[in-house]
């Protein structure tokens, strides 16, 4: 399936980046076989975020050795968000995997779809930390939040709200404001 393609990436400590100060302390070299410059196709993650074979067909490797490009994470993303439910234990592997919290405001926003969608409470400060910094791409969570009918998540939208109105555009503020009152 994806014989031909060699790719080798070196992989770095947990929670070091490319802004952190210093050489870069490499702890292994793992060969991987992927299609395209662009690294992988997020759909060929896919598998391995549902539990399928996808490993047994490459081998043994370490998802901390993918370095994705912020469009590839925005599409596996919008796959995972098809899925009807996802496991929190799936959801602590993406943050973890992807450090979903420090990446661009697009890949944010589907990280926060995800979090809403499945329930998983232990991300809200995300969701809030989105809302608050990222108002103008917040609009469409506020009315996700509302749609789900669950108490915690209306909750969490209204505190969200009062928080940053004061800073919002007035249109943005009035269309939330309606959404939630």
């Amino acid at each position: 399936m994806m014989e031909g393609y060699a790719f080798s990436q070196a992989c770095l400590a947990p929670g070091f980046g490319v802004n952190s100060p210093g050489a870069a302390p490499v702890l292994v070299h793992v060969v991987l076989s992927f299609p395209s410059a662009l690294l992988v196709s997020p759909s060929h993650l896919m598998p391995v975020h549902s539990g399928s074979s996808f490993i047994q067909s490459v081998g043994p490797v370490s998802l901390h050795s993918l370095q994705l490009l912020p469009d590839q994470l925005v599409l596996l993303l919008e796959h995972l968000l098809e899925e009807k439910t996802l496991r929190p234990r799936t959801l602590q592997s993406l943050q973890r995997t992807y450090c979903l919290h420090e990446q661009d405001a697009e890949v944010r926003h589907r990280w926060c779809e995800l979090i809403i969608k499945h329930k998983f409470t232990e991300a809200y400060e995300q969701v809030e930390r989105f809302l608050q910094e990222d108002q103008a791409m917040g609009v469409y969570l506020y009315g996700e939040l509302m749609v789900s009918e669950d108490a915690r998540q209306q909750q969490l939208a209204r505190r969200c709200f009062e928080l940053a109105k004061e800073q919002m555009d007035r249109f943005s503020a009035q269309v939330v404001a309606e959404m939630l009152f």
